[in-house]
């Protein structure tokens, strides 16, 4: 059976959101990450709806509890 909200493991999560682990990991202990659902022992993984929703508050500059820092803002343009 296939799920139409897949869960992603930390280095899916850091490839997609093009973050290092070490700032995903800081931004959880600070507890302004996405929330995660526990896997076993020492496995965490992340539902893609959660990682987008984080994404959109992001972008509105509001959350749910605390208040998370905006996202540098990323220019993109065609190359020479």
């Amino acid at each position: 059976m296939t799920h139409g909200d897949p869960i992603l493991r930390l280095h899916e999560v850091s490839y997609l959101l093009r973050r290092s682990v070490s700032s995903i990991h800081r931004d959880r202990k600070a507890g302004t990450f996405a929330p995660h659902i526990q896997l076993g022992p020492n496995c965490v993984g992340w539902r893609l709806s959660a990682i987008n929703a984080w994404i959109d508050a992001r972008e509105r500059g509001a959350s749910v509890g605390k208040r998370l820092p905006k996202l540098p803002q990323r220019q993109i343009g065609h190359r020479s």
